[in-house]
């Protein structure tokens, strides 16, 4: 059920982006009406003035503008619009405007298209010629869209947010406006002294000058006559002048309108050019009076010419930098309605706050909630270069997700626990200071941007006042909070490095939610399960069956997949030597299985820490009571496909550690006294393999093998069952990087002919009983 809902609610998402006339759906479609529009507002003019048929390519063209017309003018009906900031989708309400605004216009222009293609190709010549005039003079109104021309442009400058790309843009418009117009005169102009009477007999294109040397202008090329058309036109938009006039009644009375015409327009562009160049002059008087009084106080205060020269120079260089527009700079947001207010909070902060797992598990579960979290919790501060985001020592307010810019993280050894000076580059798309949000944390280090920086705050307090007020989003951030804060306390040597603003140990997603309570983690993995729609349905069912019976973790990564985590805690144990602990087989009833060589390592339990589970390893897998010196911990992540449908990854915590004492166990001995002779694994055995076998049967009969005796509780064993004749255990050697390239050189096959002469040395019960209780307390 869950699954299908998904897909409804992708299917009317769909729906809505096809809807909404500011989608980037809507808005490829309107650029494709832009095309088509400016193809009109050019030909149509043209034809028209001239007299030129549509035939051929041209009455294709034509054809394919009116099919998209015809689109349009259906798809108006659902198409939605926007009133007081608020998309309205209701089919009444969007047929009741569009009947009041261009419902009349565009059908007439879509009738009287139609009527004249279907008369140009269905109807006899004479009739054809009869209606001709008709049907050129009725396409006049198809110029009457370049009102949607402004109104696509519109669109694109409220989505823009420069103001000098709003400046170019509303300057171009103009621009093209403005040409456009001198085309349309043009075109009229022709016109009128071809078709219009003449109450003087003369008409203008009937006249020659000295420059066509004596020819009737009529009768020159149709280019000649459109560019001379043209540049009297534009002479008489821009008050010029030149050798055409006209000659009788109706050219001059249109000489009079384009004269009027171009004053209109030609002061227009002159006033906005005007306005930007005394916009642009502003900005710079603003700059040259915040540093004029920057002067006059560092002189009245005597301050040194070196540090005046270093402030000159720094807020010089600010004032030139351009930053994002933060929110409290924008004044007309006080105008604004509460609920679209929320609402614009969470379209700029949801984007941010779903790159944090745990967030976006949130944002899923409860949409609406959400909403009010952005718009309560979070805000966007923008920083400039060398600015101090936070100091070291001083209490957190916040935690911190880099949108943009560069920032550097500094540690010294008198705030952090750091021998030496040590300093971290931070990228975008990163959070910091985390730990803010779950315990009552104090700075390590200190965080100065590099470049110019934007930044997500998450603010604690209100986040836990709306926290609480949802029971399972609630629960869920207790748990999740204890964990964390559990992660902190722990985060100390030899099991760890300490934390610090930028990271603390074991806080991996898949890690923290691994130690989660069983009921959370099913929420959890319901949710994640719910939001894969790529995944088989029968693997999905399974993987969701798995996650209620608590057989399986799944999580929400950062890219919004599902993800199957399995958690393993792996001991890298270094003796004095170099050489490295590895498992080479195992005991059962005294026969040896070769395995390996691998590492120590166990499968974490629910709720455990990396530090329990490895003294778990080493009481169940060494019989080693005390603590290892720890150096570091290496979290190695493995994403695998499940056969379940989605991603399963592992998480590897290699505890990389220095030996201290001599570990438990008994030395086993191989049965011959002397090194047996290399036998072949198969009858192809390369020579590689073979000299790699005979390495090893030498290094075997000449170090020491560890046996380790232990035994499975679940399995019903205990230590009551171990006998002289009854050895179950593992079996360990030290190896060094050259030793372990020979072992796997051979595989197991060679490994088992290796150790073969090997004998199990005999068991105490007591010995192997009181490893147990430790174990088990």
């Amino acid at each position: 059920e869950v699954f299908e809902v998904t897909k409804l609610h992708r299917f009317n998402q769909l729906v809505k982006s096809v809807r909404d006339p500011t989608s980037v759906l809507s808005i490829c479609a309107e650029l494709i009406g832009v095309v088509v529009l400016v193809f009109d507002l050019i030909t149509v003019p043209y034809m028209l003035g001239w007299g030129i048929p549509y035939e051929g390519s041209m009455h294709g063209l034509a054809l394919v503008s009116l099919f998209y017309w015809t689109l349009d003018f259906a798809g108006a009906w659902i198409r939605g619009y926007y009133h007081d900031g608020k998309l309205v989708l209701d089919f009444k309400m969007i047929a009741r405007r569009y009947l009041k605004t261009w419902c009349v216009m565009d059908l007439s222009i879509l009738l009287i298209e139609w009527i004249n293609i279907i008369l140009a190709d269905f109807t006899e010549s004479s009739n054809r010629l009869r209606f001709a005039r008709i049907g050129k003079m009725l396409r006049v109104l198809s110029a009457f869209r370049v009102v949607r021309l402004a109104r696509v442009l519109e669109t694109f400058m409220q989505r823009c947010m420069s103001e000098n790309v709003l400046l170019a843009i509303s300057v171009s418009g103009v621009s093209f406006l403005f040409l456009w117009l001198n085309h349309v005169v043009s075109c009229l102009w022709f016109w009128i002294g071809t078709s219009m009477p003449s109450d003087t007999g003369k008409r203008w294109v009937e006249l020659s000058w000295d420059e066509c040397d004596s020819i009737p202008f009529q009768e020159t090329p149709r280019f000649y006559q459109y560019i001379t058309s043209f540049h009297w036109a534009v002479s008489q938009t821009t008050l010029g002048s030149m050798e055409v006039n006209p000659v009788s009644g109706w050219e001059r009375v249109f000489n009079i309108l384009s004269l009027f015409l171009g004053f209109l327009f030609g002061s227009t562009l002159i006033s906005l050019l005007s306005a930007a160049m005394v916009e642009i002059q502003a900005q710079n008087r603003d700059r040259h009076q915040k540093m004029h009084t920057l002067r006059m106080y560092m002189a009245e205060n005597r301050v040194h010419p070196a540090v005046a020269q270093q402030v000159q120079r720094q807020v010089a260089e600010r004032l030139q930098q351009h930053l994002p527009v933060a929110a409290s700079q924008v004044s007309a947001l006080e105008i604004v309605s509460t609920s679209l207010l929320q609402e614009l909070h969470f379209e700029v902060c949801r984007p941010h706050a779903m790159s944090h797992p745990i967030l976006a598990i949130w944002a899923y579960m409860d949409v609406a909630w959400f909403r009010k979290f952005c718009h309560t919790s979070m805000q966007i501060h923008i920083f400039r270069p060398n600015d101090e985001l936070f100091p070291a020592g001083a209490e957190a307010l916040a935690a911190y997700y880099s949108l943009t810019g560069v920032c550097k993280y500094i540690q010294e050894p008198e705030t952090s626990c750091v021998s030496d000076l040590t300093e971290q580059d931070v990228p975008g798309k990163s959070w910091m200071c985390e730990s803010a949000l779950w315990c009552h944390w104090i700075h390590v280090g200190t965080l100065e941007a590099l470049s110019p920086c934007q930044l997500l705050l998450l603010q604690p307090e209100s986040m836990g006042e709306v926290v609480q007020q949802h029971i399972v989003i609630g629960e869920i951030a207790r748990e999740y909070c204890e964990c964390f804060h559990r992660r902190i306390i722990n985060a100390k040597p030899p099991h760890a490095p300490y934390p610090t603003d930028l990271k603390v140990p074991f806080t991996d997603q898949g890690d923290l939610v691994y130690s989660l309570s069983q009921q959370v983690q099913i929420e959890i993995g319901l949710t994640a399960i719910a939001l894969t729609s790529s995944a088989p349905r029968a693997g999905v069912d399974k993987l969701r069956d798995e996650v209620k019976a608590g057989k399986s973790v799944v999580i929400l990564n950062t890219q919004g997949h599902a993800e199957r985590v399995v958690s393993l805690v792996i001991l890298s144990l270094t003796n004095a030597d170099g050489d490295v602990l590895y498992q080479i087989g195992d005991v059962s009833d005294g026969v040896v299985t070769p395995k390996g060589p691998i590492l120590p390592a166990v499968k974490r339990l629910r709720s455990e820490l990396v530090a329990d589970a490895l003294r778990r390893l080493s009481q169940e897998k060494l019989n080693y009571d005390g603590d290892f010196e720890v150096e570091d911990v290496e979290s190695v992540v493995e994403e695998k496909h499940s056969k379940l449908g989605v991603h399963s990854r592992y998480l590897r915590m290699i505890c990389h550690a220095k030996q201290t004492e001599e570990l438990p166990g008994s030395t086993c001995h191989f049965e011959c006294a002397g090194r047996p002779d290399t036998p072949e694994i198969t009858e192809k055995t390369s020579d590689t393999i073979q000299a790699a076998l005979a390495a090893g049967m030498d290094f075997f009969h000449e170090t020491q093998i560890t046996f380790v005796n232990a035994y499975d509780e679940e399995e019903g064993g205990s230590a009551d069952n171990l006998g002289e004749e009854n050895s179950t255990g593992v079996l360990y050697c030290w190896l060094s990087p050259a030793t372990l390239q020979v072992l796997h050189t051979i595989g197991e096959a060679g490994l088992a002919k290796c150790l073969q002469h090997l004998t199990i040395p005999p068991v105490d019960r007591e010995s192997a009983r009181n490893p147990v209780l430790h174990s088990a307390v």
